[in-house]
């Protein structure tokens, strides 16, 4: 459990939303907020169009960490990194390793010392499971603010702070990273469900996020991460262009509108005794490609990627691949 002075300088400058998961006895979890549970004294706010318990107050934190706001539900609580997302000052990197959390330990060190060399405050909390999450503090950041992409321009933000384009980081969870702005991760000071474990930090402090201030490096990355995506935004517009021209070509072919498929419901449909469980913009599945023993596979509306056997792509890639026949797809 963070004590008052970690909590003041990690969520007291933020508005957080806390999403505690339910086990379903049938496999799978969803959010608690279906099956409301929480107590009166809890307050409710509704972000991303859900109720979640709020978290801005040092009573706020105690009370869901002692589970006095879930009638005693500990296990499982996840938070909504960044909040609302108007002002930004810490991003959270997520290293797991499924056979030896050492090698995600090792990653992420590399990582803590070359920004800890360029002048940041990193953290180092254990998952309670696998892995370990490192928490960076930057300079308050509105990054809404810069006429671009927010979430775009955050990613490429926090990968040029860390050079990951030089940096081979088997551990690092893609999942996590591809939700940009929306991550969630687990709440310091609750329970891993699997081992009992409290979510805690090993390795420094969090300080007062007035005395983070601006150096050479983190303007030199906000200019090179602007840059890159007003480029961004080039890219995804051309290629939306040549997207709806094949996709035209393959409707008047198939009489498929691929546009309309939704992969979420594309694997449901095929693959749904693989299913694990479903969160609110994705689905985890053990993986079908390959002999999978956790839920690796990945699945979004328009993407889905294997974090065990590499295998990724879109509803395109699975049909020229044949994994999925245009029949099915009329199915």
């Amino acid at each position: 459990m963070l004590d008052k002075t970690n909590f003041k300088n990690l969520y007291g400058k933020n508005y957080s939303y806390v999403t505690p998961i339910r086990k379903l006895k049938r496999g799978g979890s969803k959010s608690m907020e279906h099956n409301m549970n929480y107590n009166n004294h809890g307050r409710i706010d509704t972000f991303n169009k859900r109720k979640h318990l709020v978290l801005s107050t040092w009573n706020d934190y105690k009370n869901i960490i002692r589970g006095q706001y879930l009638n005693n539900y500990r296990e499982d609580i996840f938070y909504h990194c960044y909040g609302r997302e108007d002002s930004i000052n810490y991003f959270v990197l997520d290293f797991d390793s499924e056979d030896d959390p050492s090698l995600a330990l090792c990653d992420l060190d590399y990582v803590k010392d070359n920004l800890e060399e360029k002048g940041f405050n990193c953290v180092v909390v254990m998952s309670g499971n696998k892995g370990y999450h490192l928490y960076t503090q930057i300079p308050t950041t509105h990054f809404d603010n810069y006429g671009v992409n927010s979430h775009t321009m955050f990613t490429l933000f926090w990968k040029q702070l860390i050079g990951y384009g030089r940096l081979n980081l088997e551990t690092l969870d893609e999942n996590h990273w591809r939700n940009s702005l929306g991550a969630n991760i687990r709440l310091i000071g609750s329970i891993h469900p699997k081992t009992g474990n409290e979510v805690s930090i090993v390795d420094g402090n969090f300080l007062d996020p007035d005395t983070i201030s601006e150096n050479e490096w983190y303007q030199k990355c906000i200019r090179s991460a602007l840059s890159l995506s007003v480029q961004v935004m080039i890219d995804e517009k051309r290629a939306r262009r040549n997207t709806k021209k094949r996709n035209r070509e393959f409707y008047k072919k198939h009489g498929v509108d691929l546009e309309q498929i939704d992969l979420r419901e594309v694997f449901s449909t095929l693959y749904g005794s693989y299913l694990a469980r479903s969160f609110s913009k994705y689905d985890s599945y053990n993986c079908m490609f390959h002999d999978d023993k956790s839920p690796s596979m990945l699945v979004w509306k328009d993407y889905f990627m294997c974090k065990s056997c590499g295998k990724k792509g879109n509803i395109r890639t699975l049909i020229n691949s044949g994994d999925i026949k245009v029949e099915d797809l009329n199915g």
